[in-house]
């Protein structure tokens, strides 16, 4: 397998991937990153290193919407992140953050829609929209 050029960028990377191992994350999450670092790189290559990380299984993408961006979670060798229960996706309408959320409460809603309702929900594509703490925050709760 080759082997790609140790560059500056790919060490931001690789830097980011560590540091959020099992989250969630966007590829404008490390876009995000790597302005507040200002190093200088396309949003191509970005694409195309979490492609590639996801053909060689260190991360894993989740599509949730096709008219959103992917979300990936990096494995390093590692389970994903929701491979042993359920998760599910915020995504804020404001600012585009995407968050990983575990919680019990949306497993009740998800039995009682499969027990109740006859349907069953794929919690790898469920996907929440709404505004993030941040973002309320700055608009004054709103």
């Amino acid at each position: 397998m080759k082997r790609p050029y140790k560059t500056k960028q790919l060490a931001a990377l690789t830097a980011f991937l560590e540091e959020h191992r099992g989250e969630h994350f966007s590829a404008a999450d490390v876009m995000r990153r790597f302005a507040e670092e200002k190093i200088p790189v396309s949003a191509a290559t970005v694409y195309r290193r979490l492609e590639k990380m996801t053909e060689e299984g260190a991360v894993e993408k989740t599509v949730a919407d096709v008219s959103e961006g992917a979300c990936f979670v990096y494995r390093g060798g590692e389970k994903s992140a929701c491979a042993e229960e359920d998760c599910y996706h915020c995504r804020c309408e404001r600012c585009g953050r995407l968050i990983h959320l575990r919680c019990s409460e949306f497993e009740s809603v998800c039995r009682h829609i499969r027990e109740e309702h006859g349907f069953l929900c794929d919690t790898k594509k469920l996907m929440l929209y709404g505004v993030c703490a941040d973002c309320a925050k700055e608009n004054g709760g709103a």
